[in-house]
């Protein structure tokens, strides 16, 4: 057993993302990991002609475990939270290298820090020569006498192609790929129900897993299979009968003209003129996908209240077709390494359109484990506006979401109104019906029946996770802890719902039940002023579900 300290990275400093560190390494190295006292610690390699330092500061949080050479390469290519490694036991070496300084020749050996992240990628993954590029960056430092310590590598997987696409409530991908890591054994089979654009999905992959996702939403489909599935990626040939002077609907051209008129600016022109411009050089739906992204960042939508549809927009200088090609030209310099990664893999089987709450849709495997953040309560979110942000290439495609009005079953509805915590939600939005929907946008008029609906899409979605489950499979949901609810006229709180008592309660009545909870905190420094009180302090909760003993 070789005896190790893992340093956290700079960031890793709320209780939840620590647990979910310790849980990871635990995982991983099949040790009891613990948090180890950080203050006044400095640790100095075996090898007397080269010295690794790390000096301790506050806010470095440091884990402490035993495990075996084969499980801390493990845990050197998965792990999601760590920094360095400084292994303090005199052992075989796992990782060397050769190095010349000046006529001498010398061999380097990585065994008493290991940089975390950028081996996840390269570690007998992609070709040799980029290897030793990479083993060239790391030694960098043993090549300057005036600099002794291993310098913090900062890469991560976002440059792959995480950043495809905006993607309103993407997860991070050091969060799922921890839970992927906690929760599951390579070669295990996975699924992303709710997959929007494919983190899940793409971690998965990287760690050896068979993934499988399915969402309602025709983008998020197209982004998650270029990243995964390139060979399904469709060729495109530009339609000739597209209006592009009227393509951005009748709101929102009134909405950009009158801005022009306002601030003596040609938007507008500009904005249509660039999509027609890229439009006609779209070759694939990868290029319709970094389409969309330029569109989403050149026009931002600032929502006023919740759920009663109106918006603002705000438009960014820069050009839209600058935008585009700018980032075609950087992700195509990525797109081999990503592709290259996830075909060697060949994990990923299956990414299709459709609602998670149809078991049809499902495919017809057992899982290991289901991950997923599914939508938000729609009463708290106004997430109904959110395929408003898509029209213009829904427009374009000729497509539509599959996201259609669902008929609630009777039972279902009657059943949600005898559950204690679906029944306190309810009687809320029900609590001002007949008022002034123009005064209070959050309540009956607008959120009562969307959540009954919302609920019992959610009740038919963990049916369906029961039933594809594996009997010791588990399923892993990421929602938001609590919903808090204002008064949209005082911004004064009327009513909290605690988010883990509503999904226990609707697991529980499709089949699951809950073996643990996980609360992380979620920093919200670049919350915007839309939605009233958005800077309040927020907590997202990990639940994890099995199928009940006594289904």
């Amino acid at each position: 057993m070789i005896n190790a300290i893992a340093v956290l990275r700079d960031n890793i400093v709320e209780d939840g993302d620590i647990q979910l560190a310790l849980l990871e390494v635990s995982r991983i190295t099949g040790s009891n990991a613990i948090l180890f006292d950080k203050n006044n610690h400095q640790y100095q390699t075996i090898d007397g002609d080269i010295l690794a330092l790390v000096n301790t500061r506050p806010g470095k949080a440091f884990v402490s475990f035993a495990a075996e050479s084969d499980k801390i390469k493990s845990l050197l290519e998965k792990s999601s939270f760590l920094q360095e490694i400084f292994l303090s036991d005199s052992i075989d070496y796992i990782y060397k290298t050769s190095l010349r300084i000046g006529f001498e020749e010398k061999e380097i050996y990585f065994t008493n820090l290991f940089l975390i992240e950028f081996f996840a990628f390269i570690h007998n993954k992609i070709e040799v020569s980029t290897i030793e590029e990479a083993f060239e960056i790391l030694i960098q430092t043993y090549t300057d006498t005036k600099k002794r310590k291993f310098r913090n590598f900062k890469k991560s997987s976002l440059y792959l192609s995480h950043d495809l696409h905006v993607y309103k409530g993407k997860f991070f991908p050091r969060f799922v790929r921890s839970l992927i890591n906690i929760y599951s054994n390579e070669g295990d089979i996975i699924i992303d129900p709710f997959c929007g654009s494919g983190t899940t999905m793409l971690e998965a992959a990287l760690l050896n897993r068979i993934c499988y996702g399915i969402d309602i939403d025709p983008m998020a489909v197209m982004i998650s299979q270029y990243k995964l599935l390139p060979k399904l990626v469709k060729q495109v040939s530009p339609k000739s009968d597209i209006d592009f002077g009227n393509i951005l609907g009748d709101e929102l051209t009134n909405k950009i003209l009158r801005k022009d008129v306002k601030n003596n600016t040609q938007y507008f022109s500009e904005i249509t003129g660039d999509i027609e411009l890229i439009y006609r050089n779209c070759n694939s739906i990868y290029d319709i996908i970094l389409l969309s992204d330029a569109l989403n960042k050149k026009i931002k939508y600032r929502y006023i209240g919740i759920g009663n549809g109106r918006y603002t927009v705000e438009l960014q200088k820069r050009k839209m077709s600058e935008r585009y090609f700018a980032k075609k030209k950087e992700l195509e310099l990525n797109s081999t390494v990503i592709h290259g990664l996830v075909n060697d893999q060949n994990t990923a089987r299956f990414i299709t359109l459709g609602d998670a709450s149809d078991i049809k849709v499902w495919p017809s495997e057992k899982f290991d484990l289901i991950i997923t953040s599914p939508p938000y309560l729609p009463a708290s979110s106004g997430r109904e506006t959110y395929y408003s942000t898509r029209a213009v290439i829904y427009n374009i495609l000729d497509q539509n979401s599959c996201d259609t009005d669902r008929e609630v079953e009777p039972l279902i509805r009657a059943d949600l109104l005898r559950m204690n915590t679906s029944a306190e939600i309810l009687a809320y939005l029900s609590s001002n019906k007949g008022g002034n929907p123009q005064k209070d946008a959050m309540r009956f008029e607008r959120k009562y029946e969307p959540t009954i609906t919302y609920l019992a899409m959610m009740i038919n979605f963990l049916k369906n996770s029961a039933i594809r489950l594996k009997r010791d499979g588990r399923l892993v949901l990421v929602v938001a802890k609590q919903h808090i609810f204002y008064s949209s006229q005082t911004q004064k709180i009327e009513f909290v719902l605690d988010s883990e008592k509503l999904y226990t309660e609707l697991a529980a009545y499709s089949g699951l039940e809950l073996k643990e909870s996980i609360s992380i905190k979620l920093d919200k420094s670049q919350a915007g002023i839309d939605k009233p009180r958005g800077k309040d302090e927020y907590s997202e909760i990990v639940l994890v579900f099995a199928v009940s003993e006594i289904r």
